[in-house]
């Protein structure tokens, strides 16, 4: 093999490994059950890869369902070490929100948005299960507020609510 060969060939290795940096994946299966949930996902056309670790922003969790997309990262070019950093399912997806608009979804119909106002909407999608859960929803809130408006143990009460911090509170929580 001469020299030029040889430049070829690792310019080859190169690029595979440069490919293989980022890619699109699907979920197959989901296991939940360690301290860092792991997927069996699809990579490219028909390249399965089990025990894949799913890194999920702190504070938040999700179980994705089979068939949701995801974003496959393989940090030193080779598929041993790969990491799955977002997973979205778009059947699921809410659409249609206005520009500023931020919030949670399930694959059921269970949605927390944020509007740009800053008004909370809970709720579900249409129907008379929404009706049920508005109204529980409601009367949660209403304890909850009941809750924070008692004084504490050493007499001071919490400073929350729109009574203490105008445009915070549950006067800005809506059912939708």
């Amino acid at each position: 093999m001469n020299i030029l060969d040889r430049i070829i060939d690792d310019l080859r290795q190169v690029r595979l490994r440069v490919d293989a940096l980022v890619a699109r994946a699907v979920v197959e299966l989901v296991n939940d059950t360690l301290k860092t949930q792991r997927l069996q996902v699809t990579v490219l056309a028909d390249d399965p890869e089990d025990d894949v670790e799913h890194f999920q922003p702190y504070g938040v969790s999700f179980v994705p369902p089979a068939g949701a997309e995801a974003i496959a990262l393989a940090p030193s070019g080779s598929r041993e070490g790969t990491v799955v950093i977002c997973v979205q399912h778009p059947d699921h997806r809410p659409r249609g929100g206005d520009a500023g608009t931020g919030g949670l979804y399930t694959a059921g119909q269970w949605r927390v948005f944020i509007d740009p106002d800053g008004n909370v909407h809970l709720g579900a999608e249409a129907g008379a299960a929404k009706l049920a859960r508005d109204d529980r929803t409601e009367a949660a809130l209403n304890e909850i507020w009941t809750v924070l408006q008692k004084p504490c143990a050493n007499g001071v009460a919490l400073a929350v609510g729109p009574r203490t911090s105008p445009g915070v509170g549950a006067d800005r929580v809506r059912g939708t």
